[in-house]
C-alpha cells in the first residue's frame, strides 16, 4: 500500500537585517493501486474527525451493500388519528428506538396486551376487537387507545441507521455529529465507538481517467 508522504523544500525569507533559510514540508496524496478495500492497520471499520465531528469509516469491497446502526438519534415524527373505534395505530420501525409517545404520553410496545390477529374494528358498532393499548408483534404495529375520532401524534427516538452501498473507492463515511461514544453495529457485528481506532485524517476518493482511485492519509 503507498501512503501519504512529505516533501520538503527551502523557503527563503528576506528582511532588512538578515536572510533566513527555512525547511517547509508539503503533505502530498499518493493512491493506491490496488482493487483491495482501503484498511487502516488492518481493520474494516474505524473513525475518524473532521471540523464538524466524527465520523464512522466503513470499508469493504467497492459499490458493495452494508447495514448500520448508530447510537446517534433522531427524533421521528408522525401524526395520525384514531378511528370510529377508538384507536390509532403505528408500525413501529425496523431499527432499534426508544421513549415512544402518544400524545404525549410514554408508551411501552413491551408492556401492553398482544394482539395475536388482525386489527378488527367494527363502524356499526363503533367496537374493536381489543379493549386497550395493543401490539401485533408479527406486524410491528402498536395500537393506541385515544378515543372517537381523535387527532394522534406519535415521537419517539430512533437510533440512525440505513442500507447503503460503499463508494467506488470502497469506503462509507457515516456522520456521527459530536458524539464519540455508544453501541455501533455494521453488517451485525457489534463496536464501541469509543475504542474504535482513530485515523489522523479522513480518505479521499478520486476519478482519474474513469477509474475510482482511494487516496490514503498519513500513518495508514
Amino acid at each position: 500500500m503507498r501512503q501519504i508522504g512529505q516533501l520538503c523544500f527551502p523557503w527563503v525569507m528576506h528582511n532588512a537585517k538578515s536572510t533566513t533559510i527555512l525547511l517547509g514540508c508539503l503533505l502530498f496524496l499518493i493512491p493506491i493501486v490496488s482493487d483491495a478495500a482501503p484498511l487502516y492497520r488492518g481493520q474494516s471499520v474505524w473513525k475518524v474527525s473532521k471540523s464538524n465531528g466524527w465520523y464512522l469509516v466503513i470499508s469493504g469491497t467497492p459499490s458493495s451493500s452494508v447495514e448500520y446502526v448508530t447510537p446517534r438519534t433522531k427524533r421521528q415524527y408522525r401524526y395520525t388519528g384514531s378511528d370510529v373505534c377508538g384507536f390509532a395505530s403505528l408500525k413501529l420501525p425496523i431499527s432499534p428506538f426508544r421513549d415512544l409517545e402518544a400524545n404525549g404520553q410514554l408508551v411501552d410496545p413491551n408492556a401492553v396486551p398482544l394482539v395475536n390477529g388482525t386489527y378488527n374494528c367494527s363502524p356499526s358498532s363503533e367496537q374493536a376487537n381489543i379493549s386497550t393499548h395493543s401490539y401485533n408483534p408479527q406486524t410491528r404495529t402498536f395500537y393506541f387507545q385515544a378515543g372517537w375520532r381523535t387527532p394522534v401524534q406519535f415521537t419517539w427516538s430512533q437510533f440512525d441507521s440505513g442500507r447503503t452501498n460503499l463508494n467506488r473507492c470502497g469506503y462509507l463515511e457515516v456522520f456521527f455529529a459530536g458524539m464519540n461514544e455508544g453501541a455501533v453495529t455494521v453488517n451485525g457485528q457489534a463496536y464501541d465507538f469509543a475504542t474504535l481506532t482513530t485515523a489522523p485524517h479522513p480518505l479521499m476518493c478520486r476519478t482519474i481517467e474513469g477509474t475510482s482511485v482511494p487516496y490514503v492519509p498519513n500513518g495508514f
